[in-house]
């Protein structure tokens, strides 16, 4: 077997001591001596994504599949009241652990569209729930500079 020269991906470990997707691995040695490769598995991370689906489709429908780990769903007026929100999302995530492994960590962002659900998402990875209102805008994103980052890339005009 050949070792790549650099990784696919790194965990929320790695991340910590600032290993990077990217990282060539004779640097990412340099900053974790005790770092171990991993071979990917597409396979097993598709069999977990169906699992992973059907679960958040127990407690109600994904409106959008965005990748391999991350989805969308669409709450209607009732269970987007916050607290309805919240519970809903905090059952997601125990269904998640229940029927896919308790390993597996779920963040969840409440916005009052997708890009900042993603956002609220983001903000307390690997397994936050973080919920963003109307009354909450524009202020909590000027706080994170990251969240507007991620919303505007090099390419838009």
């Amino acid at each position: 077997m050949s070792i790549p020269p650099f990784g696919i991906a790194a965990n929320y470990e790695a991340k910590l001591l600032g290993i990077r997707t990217g990282t060539p691995v004779w640097q990412a040695r340099k900053l974790c001596r005790s770092l171990q490769l991993v071979e990917a598995r597409p396979d097993v991370y598709v069999r977990v994504h169906h699992q992973i689906r059907e679960a958040v489709e127990s407690c109600l429908p994904v409106h959008a599949v965005l990748s391999i780990d991350e989805l969308s769903c669409r709450l209607s007026p009732a269970e987007a009241e916050p607290a309805a929100a919240i519970a809903l999302a905090r059952r997601v995530k125990q269904v998640i652990r229940d029927r896919v492994g308790r390993h597996l960590l779920c963040s969840i962002g409440l916005a009052p569209n997708r890009l900042l659900a993603k956002a609220a998402a983001d903000v307390q990875k690997p397994d936050g729930l973080v919920t963003f209102t109307e009354q909450d805008l524009p202020h909590v994103l000027i706080r994170s500079s990251s969240m507007i980052c991620a919303a505007i890339g090099p390419r838009m005009p």
